[in-house]
């Protein structure tokens, strides 16, 4: 790519590969093409399948260095950084972008503090989030892994109050990794020794609620000591061909399934997996639009739905502060298709309204109470 005459590698952040071989590269760039106006330090760029610059592209620019991205089912992708604006707006630390960079102002996060490692977007448009951050709603509040829905908020039917700790090791307890296993579990990876209390060795199961699932409850991976640092992190699985096992990669010396303990067990490791525990699983509900009048609101808000497939299950409307506080919940029939909503005694503000089916989230939006 330094073999463009138009671009100057600097610092990498990540990277994503289309169809036809043109790359989109994140971190932060020195460019020269004046010809066409792209001088200068840029965040998001475009390559060609050759790895020359895409001069028919326009490359985004932020106040600091954009790190890991993902695209997301409908093109568009969602961006973490070190930088407060993107093409001179404001952002958060984890905002979304249209395919072609321009930024989607419909999608707020509030995440103001930390660093987000692993992405894991969803077909209904939500994204599980992991990593080490905070939000300026709640700055007290640590978050490791959150499934976020559409707009950004925190979805309120998944469990996103895990507490990861580094136990032993040293530094910063990170969930760097996220991937799914069949149709209704995660894995979830990185740099850990335990989770809400339970001893766990870089590496847990959760299932599509966010349960913590007893699945590898009992593997440990060895720590070992370089430089005065005590490190021990799982970076990535794999099932077998036949699904027996698993290949498992990290950094460890040792590894312990929980009845033998191989001592010489290095990087990568075979697992026999016989037991498996039943995690709950979402059902797929109708597609739900909810829109909202007046907004804002001062007394009551009428809310209204379409509903595109024949609709069932219990049905409940969630009333959740900009804090991420859960403040009422109340039952409706999805088939009466509109709901009052009195917030007369909510203190002016932002608040998030989510319909919930059988437990799941089928839609949300956001309503302003003056």
């Amino acid at each position: 790519m330094n073999a463009s005459p138009y671009f100057y590698s600097l610092t990498y952040g990540d990277y994503h590969v289309y169809a036809d071989g043109a790359v989109l590269a994140s971190g932060q760039h020195l460019l020269s093409d004046s010809t066409r106006g792209f001088v200068g330090f840029y965040d998001l760029i475009w390559f060609s399948n050759t790895g020359y610059l895409d001069t028919t592209k326009v490359h985004r620019q932020s106040n600091g260095i954009m790190w890991e991205f993902k695209e997301l089912p409908d093109g568009k992708f969602i961006c973490s950084c070190s930088c407060t604006q993107y093409e001179g707006q404001p952002v958060d630390k984890v905002f979304r972008v249209y395919p072609d960079g321009t930024l989607d102002t419909t999608f707020h996060t509030g995440i103001n503090m930390g660093n987000i490692y692993a992405y894991h977007p969803l077909p209904d448009g939500r994204v599980l989030l992991g990593g080490s951050f905070r939000r300026a709603a709640d700055p007290n509040q640590l978050l490791q892994l959150v499934r976020l829905l559409p707009d950004g908020s925190l979805d309120p039917t998944f469990e996103n109050f895990h507490q990861f700790d580094i136990g032993i090791l040293d530094g910063t307890p990170q969930v760097q990794r996220i991937e799914p296993w069949q149709a209704d579990k995660y894995f979830v990876m990185g740099l850990y020794r335990g989770v809400d209390g339970d001893e766990r060795g870089g590496i847990c199961v959760i299932d599509t609620t966010g349960a913590l699932l007893p699945l590898m409850d009992e593997c440990l991976n060895g720590p070992f000591t370089y430089q005065g640092l005590t490190a021990a992190s799982i970076h990535g699985i794999l099932p077998t061909p036949d699904s027996s096992g698993f290949y498992l990669w990290g950094s460890y010396t040792g590894y312990d399934d929980g009845t033998v303990n191989d001592t010489l067990q290095r990087f990568v490791s075979r697992l026999l997996v016989e037991e498996l525990s039943t995690p709950v699983v979402e059902a797929v509900q109708a597609s739900v639009t909810l829109s909202l009048s007046p907004n804002p609101a001062d007394r009551t808000v009428l809310l209204s739905w379409g509903v595109q497939d024949k609709p069932g299950g219990s049905c409940q409307l969630s009333v959740v502060s900009a804090q991420g506080q859960l403040l009422r919940t109340v039952p409706i029939v999805l088939a009466d298709k509109s709901y009052a909503l009195d917030v007369s005694n909510y203190a002016a503000g932002l608040y998030h309204l989510h319909l919930v089916v059988d437990g799941q989230w089928v839609s949300g939006a956001k309503v302003v109470v003056e």
